[in-house]
């Protein structure tokens, strides 16, 4: 993040969300997307979603927003484990707060990770048929962007391959 703010690359207009597991550090799919694009909208939202122990999470409780600089943001949202993320809402009620006052989740670039898995012999581990199975079942996984409730014509997925 140090480099990106030392060394700012040209920003195009709109807003892009970056989904992530983590709540803490950079995305690898920003990373990937810095490197082979070198451009960074001029508003990111590194968004992380967290199931809380509690069934529901009220909508006055949903949405943490932490500054980062540079039009970055961390966007943190809970939901209970009883409910859907539903992220289409939970954009709306962000868009309230001063700092995203005016986007629209109907407009923003959605970024998730794609992960490819690779089975290879010479890999320690599972028995060669297992990894074939493994990665048969993982190209089978629903995608993210349908679990989040995303527009999936503003979707854009940055490729990973893992051997395994």
């Amino acid at each position: 993040m140090a480099w990106v703010l030392a060394h700012p690359p040209l920003r195009v207009p709109g807003t892009a969300a970056i989904f992530t597991a983590s709540s803490t550090g950079i995305p690898l799919s920003l990373t990937h997307h810095l490197k082979h694009n070198q451009v960074l909208h001029e508003r990111v939202l590194l968004m992380s979603t967290i199931s809380t122990d509690a069934p529901r999470v009220d909508a006055a409780q949903r949405v943490k927003l932490v500054p980062i600089g540079q039009g970055i943001f961390r966007l943190i949202l809970s939901f209970g484990f009883m409910e859907s993320p539903d992220v289409m809402a939970a954009l709306k009620l962000a868009s309230k707060a001063p700092e995203l006052r005016g986007i629209d989740p109907e407009r923003i670039t959605y970024y998730f990770r794609r992960v490819m898995v690779v089975p290879r012999d010479n890999v320690p581990g599972m028995a060669l048929w297992r990894k074939e199975l493994f990665a048969a079942m993982h190209l089978n996984a629903n995608l993210p962007a349908a679990y989040f409730g995303v527009p999936t014509p503003q979707v854009v997925e940055v490729g990973l391959e893992v051997e395994i």
